[in-house]
Parts: C-alpha cells; structure tokens; sequence
C-alpha cells in the first residue's frame, strides 16, 4: 500500500501499484476488520462490486477485482487523482 486516501464507517480506501499489472496505480477499499468477519457484510459489498461491475458511465469509477482472505474483505478500482467531493 502506498497512503490512505480515505476512510469511512465501512472501512479505508489506499492508493496503491498493482505489480501485476504493470505498476498501474489503483485504489483498494478495504472493509473494516471487524466487517470483514461478519459473513453478510462482506456478502453485501461483494454483491455491490458485482452490481458496479456491470454499469459503465464516466462518473462510476471501474472496479477491477474483488477479494476475500481471511479476516478481510475489499476490491480494488481505478484510482483518479483530484480533489474529493468533499473538496468541491
């Protein structure tokens, strides 16, 4: 992981390389620990990562990959650079 960009009740969002891709900068979110323990909350955010994988618009970022290992649930997506809404 390179740096936390974000955090929120569900969990934190990193800006991280992808080495298997070719160093391509993506943005992981990762569930909260004690989320990533609770089968329906990582039953539910990997419903949600299906459901966006399946739209394409220039305001829905693209996610690219969903995955579980013990104790942790997340995906990554492409990371864009700018201010946040927050900002705006």
């Amino acid at each position: 992981m390179v740096e936390e960009v974000g955090r929120g009740g569900m969990g934190v969002v990193y800006k991280a390389t992808d080495e298997q891709l070719n160093d391509r900068v993506v943005a992981v979110k990762m569930l909260a620990a004690n989320l990533s323990k609770d089968a329906s909350a990582v039953a539910r955010l990997k419903q949600e990562v299906v459901a966006a994988q399946g739209l394409q618009h220039l305001g829905i970022v693209r996610i690219n990959q969903f995955y579980t290992e013990p104790g942790q649930a997340g995906f990554d997506m492409e990371y864009l650079d700018g201010a946040t809404l927050a900002q705006h």
